[in-house]
């Protein structure tokens, strides 16, 4: 599996949240927050991790890693809206819907990685602090970086999520 990894550059950010419109924008139809900006700032979505706790506790198997490229993806049709992914994310990536009682998240803009475009949140960040790369474009400094993630209980769930400073790039 070649996974893609989210980077984000802390001191990059500037907490315009283009990248927060952009992903509403893309997902409209999902009318929910599939993007935050944290406080500090910290920009997060689906971290696509390694070891998803979310797949674990679906029930209908409706959410799967991929194989090829390691993105986490829910199928909405198959999901019977029981939260158990939601409740279960350590980061907070799966949303509920209340109106169509499903759960919906962010599955890196597969449609437009399929025509070479990047994520809807990484094309309108303008400090271009967000970034995503393939596992085999990573430097030896950012798979060190991958290494000593600093998320939670990021040792259990493997995020596929990368921090970086201004110097690290």
């Amino acid at each position: 599996m070649n996974q893609y990894y989210f980077i984000f550059n802390q001191d990059l950010c500037i907490e315009c949240n283009s990248c927060i419109i952009a992903c509403s924008q893309k997902n409209e139809e999902v009318n929910g927050n599939l993007r935050k900006v944290l406080p500090h700032p910290i920009s997060i979505s689906c971290n696509h991790c390694q070891e998803p706790l979310c797949q674990k506790v679906c029930p209908v198997n409706a959410i799967d890693k991929r194989l090829e490229d390691g993105i986490v993806i829910i199928d909405s049709d198959r999901c019977i809206g029981c939260k158990r992914c939601v409740k279960r994310c350590l980061y907070q990536a799966p949303y509920f819907s209340e109106n169509e009682s499903k759960a919906y998240k962010c599955n890196l803009c597969l449609d437009r990685l399929k025509n070479n475009e990047l994520p809807s949140c990484v094309e309108s960040c303008l400090m271009q602090a967000l970034e995503i790369k393939r596992e085999d474009e990573l430097s030896d400094a950012e798979k060190n970086l991958v290494k000593n993630n600093p998320l939670p209980n990021s040792e259990v769930t493997e995020p596929s999520y990368i921090f970086k400073n201004v110097e690290e790039r």
